[in-house]
């Protein structure tokens, strides 16, 4: 489980209330900066209910995403040239009215390993102009939040058979192996 981290929105933020589960999402824009030092921070858990790993700098994508980083004039749009970060969350509540600041308990990001990653390997060209989109969704529970990742995967589409990766007794194996076989990766 991550966090608590604390995330700050620039120029406002949308927020939505479920009107089924009475939770709440919120869309906006963030420094690049900020995203890189939570992955720093949360390095072992940030992606844990993610189906993808990062692919590397060699793919398509992630060239694309490096050149619009490298680029002065286009890594200040890159908010608008990015499909963004999608996470879920435990819990969201704002706690500052003036700077749009939250607490989030338990983040972890479904879908954007692939920004992530070209963010955190080109972190000397990140600034304070390059923003990025961010959408946090509460969720009910590990089916909601393996619904979301799977509905807003859709340049490589998830299958149903990668979402076994987010079964509990994954979690629990690997929590075994690491206890038990340290010299082994699960």
């Amino acid at each position: 489980q991550t966090g608590p981290v604390h995330i700050q929105f620039d120029d406002g933020e949308l927020v939505r209330e479920d009107s089924v589960t009475g939770k709440h999402s919120v869309v906006g824009f963030v420094n690049a900066n900020e995203l890189i030092k939570i992955r720093n921070r949360e390095s072992s858990t940030l992606f844990s209910q993610n189906v993808r790993q990062a692919l590397g700098e060699g793919t398509h994508t992630n060239k694309q995403i490096i050149k619009t980083l490298q680029d002065p004039d286009r890594k200040r749009k890159f908010w608008k040239l990015n499909n963004g970060v999608t996470a879920t969350c435990d819990k969201l509540e704002k706690i500052d009215e003036v700077s749009n600041e939250y607490r989030i308990i338990n983040f972890n990001i479904v879908n954007g390993r692939q920004t992530t990653f070209s963010l955190e390997r080109n972190r000397g060209a990140i600034d304070d102009t390059v923003q990025v989109g961010l959408t946090i969704h509460e969720a009910v529970d590990d089916a909601e939040r393996n619904l979301i990742s799977e509905s807003t995967n859709t340049q490589n589409p998830v299958k149903p058979v990668d979402l076994v990766t987010n079964f509990p007794q994954q979690f629990d194996m690997e929590q075994q192996c690491r206890n038990n076989y340290p010299n082994y990766f699960y």
